[in-house]
């Protein structure tokens, strides 16, 4: 996958698909996909709430360095997995 970069933690994330590529029969992949989208801005709302806090990286205790460190991990994970089930989506929608 694409190295996703800098973080930038404000907003919310959502999917990419256009409402002329749900359908139905594709309830199920939706729901997994609107669970993993709350999963991801919730790690990313997380972090911003650390950095806002803590006056930025270097304010960060070692602890809350890993917290943020372990929910950009997360956060890098759950954006590639987001985009496999719209690929998955749009590829069962042709």
């Amino acid at each position: 996958k694409k190295d996703q970069g800098f973080m930038e933690y404000g907003g919310e994330i959502s999917s990419t698909l256009k409402t002329e590529e749900k359908s139905e029969r594709d309830a199920k992949l939706h729901e997994r996909l609107e669970t993993k989208l709350r999963k991801l801005n919730a790690a990313r709302s997380h972090n911003q709430r650390l950095l806002t806090k803590e006056g930025g990286q270097a304010g960060l205790s070692d602890g809350q360095r890993k917290a943020f460190d372990s929910n950009d991990e997360r956060i890098k994970k759950l954006t590639d997995e987001i985009s496999d089930l719209e690929d998955t989506i749009r590829g069962r929608n042709k």
